[in-house]
């Protein structure tokens, strides 16, 4: 608890991994807590993350994936942003000039359908961070 309460005080984000009862406050202190494979009842309890086995590389690899997942949603919200708002500006100049939209609803969702379809593809593709 001292080490995490140093850490907090010194600017840093301290990460915990414990499994009895001594660690429960250490785990609820710190920003992250992670519960290891047999860890007791209080330490699940006030961790943020349970670890299913006791190996630290598990910890290493849920880091891992954690940040995978958002860097690809932090992408695919980009990537909709960015193609939603282009189709919407095509849309409102078309209909201004033209005087009617240039697409119908239907149309409009398969479009959507389909920039998602080529959004999600993309994203599968990408390397482990």
């Amino acid at each position: 608890m001292l080490l995490v309460e140093g850490i907090k005080q010194g600017g840093g984000v301290p990460l915990v991994s414990g499994d009895n009862i001594a660690d429960a406050r250490a785990l609820k202190a710190a920003k992250v807590g992670i519960a290891m494979g047999t860890a007791c009842l209080a330490a699940k309890e006030n961790s943020d993350l349970v670890i299913l086995n006791n190996e630290f590389k598990s910890i290493y690899d849920s880091i891992m994936w954690g940040r995978t997942i958002y860097e690809n949603v932090r992408k695919f919200i980009q990537f909709q942003l960015t193609m939603n708002i282009s189709l919407l500006v095509t849309v409102f100049i078309a209909a201004c000039s033209i005087g009617n939209p240039p697409f119908s609803v239907i149309q409009l969702l398969w479009m959507n359908l389909v920039m998602d379809i080529f959004a999600a593809g993309a994203i599968c593709t990408e390397p482990f961070v």
